[in-house]
């Protein structure tokens, strides 16, 4: 008789389990943590508005991931966040991909894309990434900026540009490389300078010019600096959520899914969120009564951004030739 119930016992636990799991409910026992680090300090805007995502992922996944977020650049190096998700001493990071271009060399190639990160999915451009980061360890989640409109604008410590000849023979900052063959393009010398040091290099006249995000001139305050500011923006970001591969891969599918969720229901309201954002910021700039947002006549505009795909595609293409044939199109109108 005791045999005989204990057989029940153990069928009704088992069926228990198997409901509990087709719930959806994580098949782990114990939730996954996720290690998380940002290239910019959690308090920065942008990561702000990121945070709220690692608790979309938490929700989503009913507690199977907890989101342990450690900080920024005060945690880890920015150019060592790609090598510390490789290895696994972190799960996931925020950070371009020009600051991991030694593991994948073409992750920067994004910042040409010229469409928004809902759009790019459909085109089938982040399942070719996928494949093209695999070797390196790394999975590319998503967009740290997803509606990624043009993010860079230049501002000029003592020129007030009217065309692109004006920019001939400046000396033009940023803290990644990413508009390096852009300013070549124009006749400018490009100097690699990080953006914590941006205002110091344009106050004492190491550069002519700075490169950033409206925030960017605001929050490392180059716009003290810089009475004008091209308001003509250049190159999407090329900022990546990126895991750690075999994280990704042991995760079941349910998490994977929740994941996906949350992303998908996080981007509107991140796109939203950071387009509010830069228009806060751009007010802030122009109430300091120090700089002013130029435009270049039309002619001039058109050239000016131009030149970032007439010199990117070639320079792409010159080193991956094979990979560029099957990004390009998937980034291009």
């Amino acid at each position: 008789m005791r045999k005989m119930f204990l057989s029940m016992v153990l069928a009704v636990v088992f069926v228990a389990s198997v409901s509990y799991l087709d719930q959806g409910v994580s098949y782990s026992a114990q939730p996954v943590e996720l290690k998380v680090v940002t290239f910019l300090p959690k308090t920065e805007s942008r990561i702000v508005i990121f945070q709220d995502l690692l608790k979309l992922i938490e929700q989503k996944s009913n507690g199977g991931i907890v989101c342990k977020y450690l900080g920024g650049p005060e945690v880890m190096g920015p150019l060592e966040l790609g090598d510390n998700v490789r290895l696994g001493n972190i799960q996931m990071a925020v950070v371009p991909g020009a600051f991991f271009s030694g593991l994948v060399p073409v992750a920067a190639m994004i910042s040409l894309s010229q469409f928004d990160m809902q759009e790019e999915r459909k085109r089938g451009l982040w399942d070719k990434l996928a494949q093209v980061f695999e070797p390196s360890g790394l999975k590319p989640v998503g967009r740290f900026m997803p509606h990624n409109d043009p993010a860079y604008f230049v501002g000029f410590r003592k020129v007030k540009p009217t065309s692109v000849k004006d920019l001939k023979g400046l000396k033009v900052g940023f803290g990644s490389t990413v508009n390096k063959a852009w300013a070549e393009k124009l006749g400018m010398t490009f100097v690699q300078i990080p953006l914590q040091e941006g205002y110091n290099a344009l106050e004492k006249g190491v550069v002519d010019a700075y490169t950033g995000t409206v925030g960017d001139h605001l929050n490392y305050a180059y716009c003290e600096a810089e009475p004008y500011i091209v308001d003509h923006s250049i190159y999407g970001n090329n900022g990546y959520i990126i895991m750690n591969l075999k994280t990704w891969n042991n995760l079941p599918q349910n998490l994977k899914d929740a994941v996906q969720e949350a992303l998908l229901a996080w981007e509107p309201q991140s796109m939203k969120s950071q387009r509010e954002l830069e228009a806060k910021q751009r007010q802030q700039i122009l109430d300091k009564k120090k700089t002013q947002f130029i435009k270049l006549p039309s002619e001039e505009a058109a050239k000016y951004v131009q030149a970032v795909y007439d010199s990117e595609w070639p320079s792409w293409d010159s080193k991956f030739p094979e990979l560029t044939k099957v990004l390009r199109p998937l980034m291009s109108k």
